[in-house]
């Protein structure tokens, strides 16, 4: 899906003057490289600007209303160069997955409506069907923001961080204990390939989604293997998806940017309309907001929460066979939400 991030944010280049390692990850960067960004003019920013956009189109459709600010992500990138690993809030969870009710949705939360501006409280969020939808924070990390996506395997969450400013790029990957909530690894990755709009983990633990290709030019149907930091690759995909989910049988579904379910084939990447969901999900200039899907493999059932074009959050059951939609209940805080899971009914857990 097409990444791409409302906010004013320092980001270093991806062709910053640092040496690749075997894994295809950066060592360092320059101080001076920090800080080219910020010693641009207004017009020097904006038309760099417009040449990314032109150049990565796809990068630059998904929203969410507010993100960190500058200052921060300086911070993070001095933390990695010294390894350094950045402070968590608090060092240890309220609720494990384990001893959560069965039907304890988990989320990273993106946005709240309560939020001041220069204080979101990014991190792990859980919730249940009541509407109206109140989320409760269970762990806090200013840079917990899987704007990149990622996957719950077992006791490992791992997910890509994507940030753009001014037409330079920020992608860092990470990698959690969900039993302590220790940061295991935080680190940046070179190129596109690892972020993804969506992922779907099945019954066996393989982690689908819909990626970026190396360049960021293309969506690509993949299977990522987190804990190595690779991908491969299945085929083309003609759309975006905002949401996706797999049954226990393997078969996997996606919600497109166009608001309509499809089913994706898992080893030609062929995408079949199943039918639409009725939701207007694309603003005028093509953007859509942050979003998320998960199917339960203990009984199949898809569930979306959905941002539509209105910035309007609400939880709704998929009819697989319609795309026919069924409301659970408005989020009380208009929450935008990304990595949506039931860690005990998916991916091998149920």
């Amino acid at each position: 899906m097409a990444i791409g991030v409302a906010a004013s944010v320092l980001l270093l280049p991806l062709n910053a003057k640092a040496q690749k390692t075997p894994s295809g990850l950066k060592d360092s960067n320059p101080p001076t490289e920090l800080r080219v960004s910020k010693k641009m003019t207004p017009a020097e920013r904006q038309a760099k600007m417009n040449e990314h956009i032109a150049k990565h189109p796809l990068l630059h459709k998904r929203l969410v209303p507010q993100m960190a600010k500058r200052d921060s992500l300086v911070r993070l990138n001095r933390n990695i160069e010294a390894g350094i690993k950045t402070k968590q809030t608090p060092q240890v969870p309220i609720l494990r997955a384990k001893d959560a009710k069965p039907m304890t949705f988990w989320g990273n939360v993106l946005y709240d409506a309560t939020w001041g501006a220069e204080t979101p409280e990014y991190g792990i969020y859980t919730f249940g069907t009541e509407a109206p939808i109140s989320v409760k924070k269970q762990f806090q990390d200013e840079f917990f923001r899987a704007t990149g996506a990622g996957a719950w395997i077992e006791d490992n969450l791992y997910f890509v961080m994507y940030q753009n400013f001014w037409g330079t790029d920020m992608i860092y990957f990470y990698h959690y204990d969900t039993n302590t909530w220790e940061k295991k690894v935080e680190k940046r990755i070179e190129d596109y390939s690892l972020i993804a709009c969506e992922t779907a983990v099945a019954a066996d633990g393989t982690v689908y989604g819909c990626f970026l290709d190396g360049n960021g030019s293309n969506n690509e149907l993949g299977i990522a293997d987190y804990e190595n930091i690779t991908r491969s690759t299945i085929g083309r995909l003609r759309h975006s998806y905002v949401a996706m989910g797999i049954t226990s049988d393997n078969i996997l579904y996606g919600i497109a940017e166009d608001g309509n379910l499809y089913k994706i084939d898992t080893s030609t990447a062929e995408e079949t309309l199943v039918g639409p969901t009725g939701k207007q999900l694309k603003k005028a200039d093509d953007s859509f907001y942050y979003q998320s899907g998960e199917i339960d493999q203990t009984t199949n059932t898809f569930y979306w929460d959905c941002v539509d074009s209105n910035q309007k959050s609400t939880l709704y059951t998929v009819d697989l066979a319609t795309g026919q939609l069924t409301e659970i209940g408005d989020f009380a805080n208009n929450n935008i939400i990304s990595l949506l899971t039931i860690p005990n009914r998916v991916g091998g857990k149920c």
